[in-house]
């Protein structure tokens, strides 16, 4: 993962690649990225790799209502990771079964991505093909790489409101030339 000089155009194709590195490592079947959208009260799923076999499903979870989850909701608030061994085993109304069942998940790993104190989405893991159980040292790895996509998204942010602020600055410099030269234009018509 070498995030720190790729430029910004290249980060988003380079998060995806590690997440495929990362699934093939620990063995999953999905491995994806949400952002969370507290003022519109959704998640939305960023970034996705899926195993070959196993069917993608990033198109079909892009404005997740908040409602459909809100214990795996209240967890990642807190900080807390999801953990389900076994999907088959949630309650027959459950809302996350309800959920997850369409895609077929069998266990899943979810660990939310904390920025100064406040979850601003989740890394996910998902087993299709089989239940599966993490081992501790693949939770911390887990949880490196949660945070590691937190600081490429405070860096893609940090550089959008730079490129922002520097093409504010260039319109304003670009207004403010051509004000001088119509106004140079306009005292010298009349002297003239």
């Amino acid at each position: 993962m070498h995030y720190i000089n790729l430029p910004v155009e290249e980060l988003e194709s380079s998060i995806t690649e590690s997440l495929a590195e990362l699934a093939v490592f620990t063995g999953v079947d999905r491995a994806y990225i949400f952002d969370y959208h507290w003022d519109r009260g959704i998640c939305t799923n960023t970034h996705e790799y899926c195993a070959p076999s196993v069917s993608s499903h990033i198109s079909d979870l892009q404005a997740v209502p908040l409602s459909e989850m809100t214990e795996w909701v209240e967890l990642h608030k807190q900080g807390k990771p999801v953990v389900i061994d076994d999907v088959s085993l949630l309650p027959p109304d459950s809302s996350v079964l309800k959920l997850l069942q369409p895609q077929s998940v069998r266990s899943l790993y979810t660990l939310p991505m904390m920025n100064e104190g406040k979850c601003i989405g989740f890394v996910g893991f998902d087993s299709v093909r089989r239940t599966y159980c993490y081992t501790e040292k693949e939770k911390l790895m887990l949880q490196l790489f949660s945070q590691l996509f937190v600081n490429v998204k405070n860096r893609t942010l940090l550089e959008q409101r730079l490129i922002s602020e520097k093409d504010k600055a260039e319109a304003a410099s670009r207004a403010k030339s051509e004000f001088l030269a119509n106004m140079s234009h306009e005292i010298r018509t009349p002297l003239n």
